[in-house]
């Protein structure tokens, strides 16, 4: 991500005091109260504010990037906040194919509840935190006009250039952090049926895989493919149609024999990752705008078919596929004990198969 350079000195009001705030690009008014909020509760006495505009090098088209830094003094001594918002851009340039505050509502929603049930769940069955499902501090302050998160880049996690092929680890840890935000799907859809049919299961895709949207990927397909050679972009456009309808077909189709809560939008620059001293590394998901229930193959297609090569694939998408069912239900079957089998393995591996071999036909580049 790059900052934006032109910027303008502007004031922030908390407790009906102004304060200075460096600011680069525009907050909605209502975000800035969401911030002041945060500043209240946080305690601070004086501070300074500082807000970047970031732009997303092609990553991000829901939403405006900023950084906030607050610096200042509290009870207990110095302090700094470090965060990451996620402004909504308006409503009318996607309603041709998508609801923009529903996109947002579905991360409030996933942030503020159901992640607070899933930890709930996971502490009461005594599962070791380095264990749990990782995600990132939300806000309360998030609302349908920005997602407010800690920015964990101070903390040495950063996500990855989406045009770059993903490492092996990198891959590795991706997939069992998506093994466990689906296991949990089915823990809830067993132990908790009601709340998961009201509410879970209620989730469409917030995409309408419609001509507007195929229009609107299609331009930015045509952008993405501009400086690549002449035969390979050939074969992408002709295939692109064939190809969307395909995408389309399996992320509406919720007559398998198991659906499941999907992160929707399960790509490399969707999450966050951090290299660690023992070599090790370390990912967070993030984006939950487009949650919706259906086939959790969609997720583990799209994050294999939107982040590696042929090269990869052939090398290791089998390891890959076994990874993730060995790291789904089984590590969190104490969770429902004694109630049902919530292994999904063979069932699923002719699916995939049939998936995958129709993806990477499609994909001859």
């Amino acid at each position: 991500m790059q900052v934006e350079e032109n910027s303008v000195f502007e004031v922030f009001q908390v407790d009906r005091q102004i304060h200075n705030c460096v600011e680069e690009g525009t907050l909605y008014p209502d975000v800035k109260k969401s911030i002041g909020k945060i500043i209240k509760n946080e305690g601070y006495l004086t501070f300074k504010i500082h807000v970047e505009a970031l732009t997303a090098d092609g990553g991000n088209f829901l939403g405006k990037l900023f950084l906030v830094k607050v610096t200042g003094r509290t009870d207990a001594g110095e302090q700094e906040t470090h965060i990451f918002i996620k402004q909504a851009l308006s409503e009318v340039a996607f309603q041709t194919h998508m609801s923009m505050s529903e996109a947002y509502l579905r991360e409030v929603f996933f942030y503020t509840e159901l992640n607070a049930l899933y930890k709930k769940m996971q502490t009461d069955a005594n599962i070791e935190t380095h264990e749990m499902l990782k995600t990132v501090k939300c806000y309360d302050e998030s609302s349908t006009d920005a997602i407010i998160l800690e920015n964990l880049k101070v903390k040495g996690f950063n996500v990855l250039f989406r045009m770059d092929v993903m490492s092996l680890k990198f891959a590795e840890a991706a997939i069992k952090e998506l093994a466990k935000f689906h296991a949990l799907s089915f823990v809830v859809q067993k132990k908790i049926p009601d709340y998961f049919n009201s509410k879970l299961k209620a989730f469409k895709p917030v995409l309408q895989f419609n001509e507007y949207f195929e229009q609107f990927t299609s331009k930015s397909v045509k952008l993405a493919i501009e400086r690549l050679d002449e035969p390979v972009k050939e074969k992408i456009t002709n295939n692109y149609s064939d190809l969307f309808s395909k995408f389309a077909q399996y992320t509406s189709d919720t007559n398998l024999s198991v659906n499941c809560l999907c992160h929707g939008d399960f790509r490399a620059n969707n999450i966050l990752m951090r290299e660690n001293d023992d070599a090790t590394v370390e990912v967070i998901p993030i984006d939950y705008q487009l949650i919706f229930y259906g086939s959790p193959i969609t997720d583990l297609i799209y994050l294999l078919y939107t982040g590696t090569d042929r090269t990869f694939r052939t090398n290791h998408e089998n390891d890959l596929k076994e990874l993730y069912f060995q790291n789904d239900i089984p590590d969190f079957e104490h969770l429902a004990p004694n109630e049902v089998d919530l292994k999904i393995d063979e069932r699923y591996f002719p699916r995939i198969a049939e998936i995958c071999d129709e993806f990477e036909h499609l994909l001859q580049f």
